[in-house]
């Protein structure tokens, strides 16, 4: 396995790592399930709603890019790219 394989792949593991580690923060949306019963607390829900989607949505698309982007990244880990445009 070559050096750029190998950082392929660990890039691979870290972005795996990052959706696996995204799942426990769905568990503060079982809270939410419900919604306000209240027109006053609407914007209040929403607010609650975003604040627990969004660190799993932003973990998930750190994942997804890791995978998907890991071949292009390698060099950029080992430190040896003539590329300077990424």
């Amino acid at each position: 396995m070559t050096k750029h394989e190998l950082a392929s792949f660990a890039l691979k593991l870290l972005g795996i790592y990052a959706i696996i580690e995204s799942l426990p923060l769905l568990q503060a949306l079982g809270g939410l399930v419900a919604g306000p019963s209240d027109r006053e607390f609407a914007s209040m829900y929403q607010g609650m709603l975003l604040g627990t989607l969004f660190p799993f949505m932003l973990m998930v698309l750190t994942g997804g890019l890791l995978l998907a982007y890991s071949r292009q990244l390698a060099p950029r880990l080992r430190g040896s790219c003539s590329n300077s445009t990424l």
